[in-house]
């Protein structure tokens, strides 16, 4: 990174890595700065800048890249300052950016099953456990709508159970549903 021209060079890998051939990102800071997520960005520029102006020894962070196709991966990043002018301005960068996503959705699983083990060992009401795994699996998959349903106390009907981010007319269609084979996607699944 030529930090006074903000001119990146962003490997052929790099761009791979997010989606893109290598003509489709250019060589300017923006590039990285654009992509990187709403939510992480001040943190992350805080400790650039903390890196930049020699209150740490290396550029360490971890945070979400945007992809081509719209959605984030997370993202390790190292970094040192090479070149500074006499005054001790930085003048050049190099880093790297490795993938870490599969470590991060495996540690959120992680934390998901430690949270709904926790919930049903100090016996939280089921449909706080349920709202719980619910949301907590669309949460790590964005693209799904989740419901859990329940089976009535004779065991031939569903009854509604937890799933907030479906319409209500989806809800209340689904409850009393016959289970059987034919009976929609819930009620074969659950026959």
């Amino acid at each position: 990174w030529d930090i006074p021209q903000k001119e990146v060079f962003f490997s052929r890998k790099w761009k791979e890595m997010l989606g893109y051939s290598e003509s489709e990102i250019g060589n300017g800071f923006d590039e990285w700065e654009k992509r990187v997520h709403p939510e992480d960005k001040e943190r992350v520029l805080q400790v650039l800048q903390a890196h930049l102006d020699g209150k740490s020894p290396t550029y360490f962070c971890e945070y979400r890249l945007l992809c081509k196709n719209r959605t984030y991966k997370w993202i390790l990043v190292r970094g040192l300052v090479v070149n500074r002018d006499d005054a001790g301005n930085p003048l050049r960068m190099i880093g790297m950016h490795t993938d870490i996503s599969e470590r991060k959705f495996q540690e959120e699983y992680k934390n998901l099953r430690n949270r709904i083990m926790e919930m049903l060992a100090s016996s939280e009401p089921m449909e706080q456990t349920l709202l719980a795994i619910v949301t907590g699996i669309e949460h790590m998959y964005p693209d799904m709508l989740c419901s859990i349903l329940l089976l009535d106390r004779e065991h031939k009907r569903l009854v509604n159970g937890i799933a907030p981010s479906l319409p209500d007319f989806y809800n209340r269609s689904i409850n009393g549903l016959e289970i059987g084979v034919g009976q929609g996607s819930c009620g074969t699944a659950a026959y």
